[in-house]
């Protein structure tokens, strides 16, 4: 077996077995460790090996990884649920605080029972290099809804995994205390931290209303003494640019006014456009702009760009030139023959590929492309000799070919008519 295939669409194991679809095997496939010395980057598989050897091989490491914890054994006795068949092991990174004690490395996977146990094993609690694990707190105010329900949730699944090993009746009183502590942490954040929230809630007439939470402005930051996170509702946001209090102090700026005054108006076609001194501009104000930014935009891009006659005429100038000053051969290779338009005439760039385009590649084989991109070619020449008869080098080689083949004289007679080969005469 080679390591390498020179075709993409052949199998490197080329044998009776092989069958499918060809898949290259490149830097991002994830190779298993136990076909490293059979299967390299660079190589082609087909889909018959590529599920032996990539596929099937990491689904068996994946189902036969066990616990790496040097006392899994032990404390699986120690629990209750011995006799219970366990369909999979829940493993999970060993966390860091643990991989100097349990003498690990950072890659090794330990089960969710033995992670709970070791923070009750005195054997490791009196190690120097324990580290208590760190409750979980929300004391980042800016965490939004969705953040302290995972949290939540996170805690719910440790606590749930842990009641399977555990005393049910222990477990099951902290999991109550730690899901109602952060119960409450949650709600805290909820509220305005305006220093004058309460002052101005009872001075307002909607007591019973809620106003929405937004973020402490950056101009009142250093006037609240609040931190860059804190929240404030937008009832304590007003009062505050009004508040005799805060209006006098040095630290206060007053938010920046929209100006109506002094707008210059121009006409640029049938466009009015709005130049402000400010940069505030409303929504409506800002879509106006760029409907009007992209309608210009397709009218500079329909004047500029060729139209198709045009460019069937420029390549029909550079086929003819090739053909009857140049005495050169067709070329019917795609490549060699794009080159060729685009070197020719720099209108031409991105021609050949406009027409492939056409021919809805995505949807096919590399096979497929490949033929319909020589069968391109020949279209090329066969527009090209309907704009100017004289451009026939394509159609003098099928003429040829036909007659060396043995064709008839009324069967070339016959495709010269429909315009693919030149008479028997010529």
């Amino acid at each position: 077996m080679d390591n390498t295939s020179t075709f993409s669409n052949i199998c490197n194991f080329d044998s009776i077995e092989c069958n499918g679809r060809i898949k290259p095997i490149t830097y991002n496939t994830k190779i298993p460790k136990s076909t490293e010395l059979i299967i390299s980057v660079g190589m082609y598989l087909c889909q018959i090996h590529y599920n032996q050897f990539i596929l099937n091989e990491t689904r068996n490491i994946n189902y036969n990884k066990s616990c790496e914890h040097p006392k899994h054994d032990e404390y699986k006795n120690q629990s209750k649920n011995t006799k219970k068949k366990s369909s999979k092991l829940n493993l999970k990174k060993v966390p860091k605080r643990l991989i100097e004690v349990l003498e690990l490395n950072e890659s090794s996977e330990i089960c969710s029972m033995c992670r709970n146990k070791t923070d009750k094993d005195s054997e490791y609690l009196q190690n120097e290099k324990y580290k208590a694990p760190i409750p979980i707190k929300k004391n980042n105010l800016n965490d939004n809804d969705n953040l302290q329900d995972e949290s939540i949730e996170t805690i719910q699944d440790e606590l749930i995994e842990a009641i399977q090993d555990e005393s049910i009746e222990v477990i099951q009183n902290e999991s109550i205390e730690v899901i109602q502590n952060e119960s409450i942490e949650t709600k805290q954040i909820k509220t305005c931290q305006h220093p004058k929230h309460d002052e101005y809630l009872n001075q307002s007439k909607n007591t019973s209303k809620q106003f929405s939470l937004q973020k402490v402005p950056t101009r009142l930051i250093k006037v609240l003494e609040l931190d860059e996170l804190a929240m404030i509702c937008s009832m304590c946001k007003k009062k505050t640019d009004k508040d005799s209090q805060y209006l006098q102090t040095e630290e206060y700026k007053a938010p920046i006014s929209r100006k109506n005054n002094n707008d210059n108006i121009s006409k640029i076609g049938n466009h009015t456009y709005l130049f402000r001194k400010d940069i505030l501009y409303t929504g409506e104000e800002l879509q106006q702009f760029e409907s009007d930014y992209q309608e210009i935009m397709t009218q500079l891009k329909i004047s500029s760009e060729i139209k198709l006659s045009s460019k069937i005429i420029k390549m029909s100038n550079i086929l003819y030139n090739n053909q009857h000053r140049l005495n050169l051969k067709p070329i019917y290779d795609p490549i060699a023959f794009k080159t060729m338009l685009e070197t020719a005439d720099k209108d031409l760039i991105g021609f050949f590929d406009e027409l492939y385009a056409g021919t809805n590649p995505n949807t096919k084989s590399e096979t497929t492309n490949n033929n319909n991109k020589k069968k391109l070619v020949s279209l090329c020449y066969f527009l090209a000799s309907i704009n100017n008869k004289y451009i026939n080098g394509i159609k003098v080689d099928i003429g040829s070919y036909l007659e060396t083949s043995g064709a008839s004289s009324s069967s070339i007679d016959t495709l010269a008519n429909i315009g693919v080969s030149v008479t028997r005469k010529q």
